[in-house]
């Protein structure tokens, strides 16, 4: 551009602007301008307006900086956009975790709620199929390193079960009592059952309460012991029997009095094998050895305290119950869920009736490893009733007139007039007589009168006569 035509006046730039400009053209080596329409010098041009050379370079410095200044305010101004950019990524990214977290959360709910179920309704074949595989895995390396008559043992000491209601086990109406005005009814209490469940009796019948207490007492890994006690007859030992079979356990009983006791876990035995002797695990000995097993210790207290003594440690609760054998060195350990009852007259606590002879009062620290203690009674009215006429074959008429007899000559027993109740065994040696054509005054005096001390003979005749219409008995149920 020539500066001839640059008329400055009519130019819209500052003074200041123009200034630099002509410095530029000044380093050009231009000597003359055009100003309002004259040629001027650049003694003229300075004359009208006075150049700055240093403000002039000063200002282009200030230029300088403030285009520094917008690079770096436009470099960070895309640092900013780049940060929301990332910013909005990170913020997309952390919503797609958050909905991918909460499938997944879902899906593990979904799961566990399935499992839940699974467990509540637990599928029997399942169970079996799981307790299967768990034993199998347990055993694999025992098996590597163990004789077959070694695994034996061990499979003995393990048990296995399955989980069943208490209705379906022993009958719901078995399941049923009251107690302080309250209905108890524990049908769907869960019930371990070890292999098949058995009816030992088909006529026994279970004295709800204390079945309730039993299935509480084995609802462990190690169950609690059990101590039944009462008059006898009141069905004790039936209860511990049929109580196992119906829970298909093994049930060994074993009969006490002053001197079967010796070898309770062992001793030495003539052995063809290892003569002339070798030692053998007694009764007690052989039963813990059994998974689940119930050991009915019967008669208990004819037992003598010192030889009861070792059983002490078989009866702790703990993981290391068992018997230590001194002559051996050998330990036997108490299987897994074996369990111990015991059955007397007296609750250990000695007889003072007169009527159990041989009884002893027993060690306390013995009784106190039984933690719950049952007392059994004879049946009520009704179902006594209802037994002699089931188990019997009597007709209703007999069997009543027997229990009204029963009725009062217990009661007389409680008033101490009599020495003993009667048992409902007597009562079934009466029916069975009568059914069997003996005379009623015949079976009376055979099943119960030659039972007591001649001196309740007239108290027990005296309620015979009142309860017992002989004549009416004479002839019914004659086969």
């Amino acid at each position: 551009m020539e500066l001839s035509n640059y008329d400055i006046r009519k130019s819209s730039v500052n003074r200041s602007d123009w200034k630099i400009h002509l410095i530029e053209f000044v380093k050009n080596d231009f000597e003359s301008w055009v100003v309002d329409g004259k040629v001027k010098t650049l003694d003229d041009l300075n004359s009208f307006a006075p150049l700055d050379l240093a403000g002039a370079s000063k200002v282009a410095e200030d230029i300088n900086a403030v285009s520094t200044l917008n690079s770096k305010v436009e470099s960070g101004l895309k640092e900013i956009s780049d940060l929301v950019k990332r910013s909005s990524n990170i913020n997309s990214a952390i919503l797609d975790q958050q909905q991918k977290s909460s499938a997944d959360i879902e899906k593990q709910l979904s799961k566990a709620k399935a499992e839940i179920v699974s467990i509540q309704k637990p599928d029997p074949s399942k169970v079996d199929t799981a307790i299967n595989q768990a034993v199998a895995v347990h055993f694999e390396k025992f098996k590597q390193t163990s004789t077959p008559e070694q695994i034996k043992v061990a499979a003995s000491q393990t048990s296995k079960y399955t989980i069943k209601k208490a209705g379906e086990v022993f009958g719901s109406e078995n399941c049923v009592y009251e107690i302080d005005g309250n209905k108890v009814d524990f049908s769907d209490y869960p019930c371990e059952v070890f292999g098949e469940s058995k009816v030992v009796d088909s006529f026994y019948i279970f004295p709800p309460e204390h079945l309730h207490q039993c299935l509480i007492a084995l609802d462990q890994d190690i169950p609690h012991n059990c101590w039944l006690g009462g008059q006898r007859g009141t069905g004790k030992s039936q209860f511990v029997e049929n109580f196992a079979g119906r829970l298909g356990r093994p049930f060994e009983r074993i009969n006490f009095d002053q001197t079967s006791d010796r070898d309770l876990v062992g001793g030495f035995q003539p052995d063809p094998d290892k003569p002339p002797l070798s030692w053998q695990a007694g009764a007690v000995g052989n039963a813990v050895k059994k998974a689940g097993c119930i050991i009915l210790l019967d008669e208990v207290s004819m037992a003598s305290e010192s030889n009861l003594a070792a059983l002490h440690c078989a009866l702790e609760r703990v993981p290391s119950r068992g018997f230590k054998v001194t002559e051996t060195g050998e330990s036997i350990p108490v299987a897994h869920k074996v369990s111990f009852f015991a059955a007397d007259n007296t609750f250990g606590q000695g007889d003072e009736s007169g009527n159990y002879g041989g009884t002893n009062a027993m060690n306390q620290a013995f009784i106190d490893r039984f933690c719950f203690s049952m007392e059994f009674n004879y049946l009520p009215k009704e179902k006594e009733i209802s037994l002699l006429v089931s188990k019997s074959g009597c007709s209703l008429d007999v069997a009543e007139q027997i229990v009204e007899f029963s009725v009062t000559a217990r009661q007389k027993t409680l008033e101490g007039i009599l020495t003993m109740p009667p048992s409902t065994r007597q009562l079934f040696g009466i029916a069975h007589s009568l059914k069997k054509g003996l005379p009623p005054s015949l079976a009376f005096k055979n099943s119960i009168l030659n039972k007591y001390p001649s001196d309740c003979y007239p108290e027990l005749l005296a309620i015979f006569e009142s309860k017992v219409d002989v004549k009416k008995l004479q002839g019914l149920d004659n086969e």
